[in-house]
């Protein structure tokens, strides 16, 4: 028997042993994909608890609350192959609760930011703030923030400087970052429109495929296997953010497979 006559037989073999064995259950999968969601929510959340809590010092000094309309416009960066990755071993995730959507008579009620450095998330900067207003119904079954958690929490006057200077110059990443931007604007960051801004919102309209459902921060990070409670709480979305920032560059670069490859490349 010649060596084709040998091969011709062993895809018969191997074509007639496939259509033997049984295929597995519809319900096996889903038992399988169940397994690997809760394996990667328990390995995101113990990456949230891992995260150092930045110690905050409360100000004194009263701060009025800024007008949305002289805020400089916010225009989120665009990530190619050939962004400059050095820029970019320090950044913040950060994401803000609020009490509604506009920023006029609205405040924020939490705000977090996660510090990532060489790709990888560090510490976190984050507070419940107390705002002048009860907490609306609707805002509290979002976010689950109710006006007892906020009684002893500090104004937020009395953390925009030290939430300025953790954020120093580094690049900002939010998902939908205008929004969380002009509210921290308006409630008093006057540095919220000098930094560097990247929006995974419309990062995610870029990368995503076109079939994707939407592009809310919880439907992209399935897309990309990063499993959290989508709770609207600032921490969790702020990390999740952060790591789907860094999925993107990683997509972006033909030359990347994991963050080492992204480290090395940002240190020459």
């Amino acid at each position: 028997m010649g060596a084709l006559d040998k091969l011709k037989g062993f895809l018969d073999k191997y074509k007639t042993d496939q259509k033997a064995a049984p295929a597995p259950a519809a319900s096996d999968w889903a038992e399988r994909e169940r397994i690997f969601r809760q394996k990667k929510k328990d390995e995101f959340q113990a990456l949230l608890l891992s995260l150092s809590v930045v110690d905050i010092t409360l100000s004194s000094e009263k701060h009025n609350r800024n007008n949305a309309i002289e805020m400089a416009d916010i225009s989120p960066k665009g990530i190619t192959k050939s962004t400059n990755l050095s820029k970019l071993r320090d950044f913040v995730a950060l994401d803000v609760e609020t009490t509604g959507i506009k920023t006029g008579g609205n405040d924020v009620i939490e705000v977090s930011a996660v510090h990532f450095h060489d790709f990888e998330p560090t510490e976190v900067f984050t507070t419940l703030i107390r705002p002048r207003k009860p907490i609306p119904p609707d805002a509290s079954a979002v976010n689950g923030i109710t006006d007892a958690m906020v009684q002893d929490a500090p104004c937020f006057f009395e953390i925009a400087p030290a939430l300025e200077s953790y954020l120093g110059k580094m690049p900002l990443v939010a998902h939908n970052a205008p929004f969380d931007l002009k509210h921290l604007y308006v409630n008093g960051l006057d540095s919220a429109d000098k930094h560097t801004v990247y929006d995974t919102l419309q990062l995610s309209k870029k990368f995503c495929d076109d079939d994707i459902l939407d592009h809310k921060l919880s439907t992209v990070c399935n897309e990309y296997r990063i499993y959290f409670d989508g709770a609207h709480r600032a921490t969790a979305d702020a990390l999740a953010c952060g790591l789907l920032f860094v999925q993107f560059l990683l997509q972006s670069r033909e030359d990347c497979y994991d963050i080492s490859d992204l480290v090395k490349i940002a240190a020459k």
